[in-house]
């Protein structure tokens, strides 16, 4: 396996981390890594720095986290040493693009964590020389340079998929294999016990709007926003179950500072493709940042997403489904009695252990499908994602749910 991005956030805090479960290790052996660093031992060095980085901040992150982070950062060190030793190989970009053929005698399959305007070069590398692709979400941007809509990017991908190339494709688009997402999709027969009528869903996110890794994520030289980078999640739930959305109504709000919306809160019209919703169903979906920063200040994160079903109980509420995006369980209600569940096997709390499963399990079975986030469903998710920029573009709605960050307060007037 190749992974291609070593020292981005995502592949160091969760991706090394997956390898090194005893299960996923029995299937996956990374045999090299690529990025910009010139040779081994100036990677080497890079890598050191960013290991630096996150012990230094240990100290202020949540007791909760500090277990997991150690445990990344040991991850990250036995990475360091199999580069220092030559255990696994290191490419520079350049040198992997004039690989051409040989790249098949160093790997069969790649990972994906570059930045996103990256994305639809590195998925053509991959489809050319015949690899499983693992990407980072979004497959492509669906934003030009200058925050507009654009569908050039899927256009080309939508014909990669198409055009029958050998290979999985898959979208690691994180949320779907969270515990209690698997926990959903594995007993989704079950679970919807009657065409859905109306799906609502959050996540509201405190973060810091200088932190530099949401400063370079969130950025038209990144070209990204926040339906991009977050409403993608919940999409991605509404399309993985068989239906398009269109949206109907869009609303974005921007923190000072930002060039892409930090905010959004879009309604859809759900088009069904088959007896899992109703004709007339709908999606409520809204994610932000820095809800600790809004006029109506929230210092709770709410992360989950509801499917509300067409029956109902004697009171006229619908029975429903939610899950928990920020913890392991469901909520169900049925009958008018609602009941929190949890798995009796909990998934890996590792997104990517859980990813790197369906993965093998489908590479295996020959079976694309075995996998939530293949690369179709992930087109269905993508063409949600412009065509809601598309509607806020035909009627721009801008909402100012934040403080002014420059503001010192009430001004107190003596008599």
């Amino acid at each position: 396996m190749l992974q291609i991005a070593y020292r981005s956030a995502w592949a160091i805090d969760t991706f090394f981390a997956a390898l090194g479960n005893e299960h996923i290790a029995e299937n996956f052996e990374l045999s090299a890594v690529s990025g910009l660093e010139k040779d081994r031992g100036v990677a080497v060095s890079a890598l050191e720095e960013a290991i630096a980085y996150r012990e230094a901040q240990l100290p202020y992150q949540p007791d909760k986290r500090k277990e997991r982070i150690r445990g990344q950062i040991k991850t990250a060190r036995g990475l360091l040493d199999d580069l220092k030793k030559g255990k696994v190989a290191y490419i520079n970009s350049k040198e992997l693009e004039g690989l051409g053929k040989e790249i098949r005698n160093i790997a069969d399959a790649m990972v994906i964590h570059s930045v996103n305007t990256s994305h639809l070069e590195k998925i053509n590398f991959g489809r050319e020389h015949q690899l499983h692709i693992i990407c980072e979400k979004p497959l492509v941007p669906v934003l030009d340079s200058n925050g507009n809509s654009s569908r050039e990017e899927l256009d080309e991908l939508s014909w990669i998929v198409n055009s029958g190339n050998p290979g999985l494709l898959v979208d690691a688009e994180h949320y779907a294999y969270k515990p209690s997402s698997m926990m959903f999709y594995k007993n989704v027969m079950d679970l919807i016990t009657s065409p859905i009528k109306r799906v609502v869903g959050e996540i509201m996110e405190i973060d810091h709007p200088n932190s530099p890794r949401t400063r370079q994520v969130l950025s038209r030289d990144n070209r990204t926003g926040l339906v991009t980078d977050t409403i993608g999640h919940l999409v991605s739930f509404v399309t993985n179950l068989g239906a398009e959305i269109v949206p109907t109504d869009v609303k974005f709000g921007y923190y000072p500072g930002y060039a892409v919306e930090t905010y959004a809160d879009a309604k859809y019209r759900v088009k069904a493709l088959n007896n899992r919703f109703t004709k007339d169903a709908t999606a409520e979906l809204k994610v932000a940042k820095f809800i600790d920063k809004f006029k109506e200040l929230r210092d709770v994160e709410s992360k989950f997403i509801r499917f509300e079903f067409e029956k109902t109980d004697a009171e006229g509420r619908p029975d429903f489904v939610q899950v928990n995006l920020n913890n392991g369980g469901l909520v169900v209600r049925r009958n008018g009695v609602e009941a929190y569940v949890r798995d009796e096997v909990p998934a890996n709390p590792n997104e990517y252990v859980n990813l790197l499963t369906r993965v093998n399990y489908a590479i295996r079975n020959g079976d694309p499908s075995a996998v939530p986030t293949n690369a179709r469903n992930s087109l269905t998710t993508l063409d949600a994602m412009v065509k809601t920029y598309e509607c806020f573009e035909r009627n721009p709605q801008k909402v100012d749910v934040y403080r002014d960050p420059y503001a010192v307060g009430p001004v107190q007037i003596s008599l």
